[in-house]
């Protein structure tokens, strides 16, 4: 699958995954791809899960679809910047 098309021209790519994606997936594109990587010191995740918990952390979700338009969902994040989160819900209730 081709990866650089999913990703706005002069965009990039943050991953934690590896290994990193291949480079034949952003071939011709104009994107630039980073693996990030880090840890955690002592008392940060918790203190993560804290400001999480108390609502600190913008969680912005920009859409909400059902199951059955999963696919909908896909297409819309495809071709723009999403900004938030999109969620697809296992009920009926959007």
């Amino acid at each position: 699958m081709a990866l650089g098309p999913l990703i706005r021209p002069g965009g990039r790519l943050l991953t934690i995954v590896y290994p990193a994606p291949e480079p034949a997936s952003f071939a011709g594109a104009d994107v630039r791809v980073e693996t990030v990587v880090t840890t955690a010191r002592p008392g940060e995740l918790e203190e993560l899960a804290a400001w999480a918990l108390d609502g600190a952390l913008p969680a912005t979700i920009s859409g909400r679809y059902r199951l059955a338009d999963g696919a909908r969902a896909s297409v819309d994040l495809a071709p723009e910047h999403t900004r938030g989160k999109l969620v697809v819900v296992a009920d009926a209730e959007t």
